[in-house]
C-alpha cells in the first residue's frame, strides 16, 4: 500500500502511518522499523527494550540494604535465562548465597534442597587446587567465604529459569573470588542446582549475605 507522505516536509518532521513513525532528514524519510511514540519506559534505573509495543526490563541493578535482610527478585514471565554478576562487601565473615522459589513466596531452604559442587583454587603459598564433589546444602553457592570488609566478593554466573519438561533440571554455573584470613584469595567455579521440585519455571530468586555498604547485584534477563 502506497503511503501519502507530506509533499513539502520540514527537517525533523515526523510522519506516522500504520503505527510506524518516519522522520524527514532533509532529503529522505527514514525509519520504518521504529514504533510510533508511546509511553516512555519506567524511570527506575533499570534497562528496558520495547518488544511488540510493550516495554520489557532486560537488566536490573539491586543495591541491598546494609545488613542481613535478603533481597527477593521476581523472575519475569518471559525469561528463560538469567545472567548474574555483582560485588558484595560483607559486614562480617560470610558467603553470598541464592535460594529459589517456584511460587514466588516459599523459598527452598531445606538442608538437602540444593546440590553444589565444583573445583576451586586457593592463592596462598604454595597454593592449592582441588575439586569439591557434589554436596547438598540449603542454598546455592554464589561465592566462597569472605571476611575482609574492604575487599569485595565478586561473582558472575548464569542459570536457566525455565525448563521444557518436569524431568529436566535447573542448573547454575558461577565464577567467584573472595578474600579471607585463612585462605587469602580463593577462586572458585561452582555448579549448583535445586535438588527438589518439578515446576517448569522459577518464580523468584532470593540473594542473601551480610551486605555491607557499596554492595551491588546486577541481573540480565534473557
Amino acid at each position: 500500500m502506497a503511503m501519502d507522505f507530506p509533499s513539502a516536509p520540514t527537517n525533523g518532521q515526523v510522519f506516522t502511518s500504520g503505527g510506524v513513525a518516519y522522520t524527514w532528514n532533509g532529503y529522505a524519510w527514514i525509519g520504518g522499523a521504529i514504533p510510533a511514540a508511546g509511553a516512555d519506559a519506567p524511570s527506575d534505573g533499570n534497562e528496558y527494550v520495547r518488544v511488540n509495543g510493550a516495554w520489557r526490563m532486560v537488566k536490573q541493578t539491586i543495591v541491598p540494604a546494609v545488613g542481613n535482610a535478603p533481597v527477593d527478585v521476581a523472575v519475569p514471565s518471559w525469561a528463560t535465562m538469567v545472567d548474574m554478576y555483582g560485588h558484595v562487601f560483607v559486614s562480617g565473615a560470610d558467603v553470598t548465597g541464592l535460594r529459589v522459589s517456584y511460587d514466588g513466596t516459599t523459598f527452598l531452604a531445606g538442608g538437602t534442597d540444593y546440590n553444589n559442587g565444583g573445583p576451586n583454587h586457593v592463592l596462598k603459598s604454595p597454593g592449592t587446587f582441588n575439586s569439591q564433589g557434589a554436596t547438598y546444602s540449603n542454598y546455592l553457592w554464589l561465592t566462597p567465604l569472605g571476611d575482609n570488609v574492604l575487599v569485595p566478593i565478586i561473582f558472575r554466573g548464569t542459570m536457566n529459569v525455565a525448563k521444557p519438561v518436569a524431568g529436566a533440571q535447573f542448573a547454575m554455573k558461577v565464577f567467584a573470588e573472595a578474600y579471607n584470613a585463612t585462605d587469602e584469595y580463593k577462586t572458585q567455579w561452582f555448579h549448583g542446582a535445586p535438588a527438589v521440585g518439578t515446576a517448569l519455571r522459577l518464580a523468584a530468586l532470593r540473594f542473601f549475605s551480610s551486605f555491607g555498604a557499596g554492595s551491588q547485584i546486577h541481573l540480565r534477563w534473557l
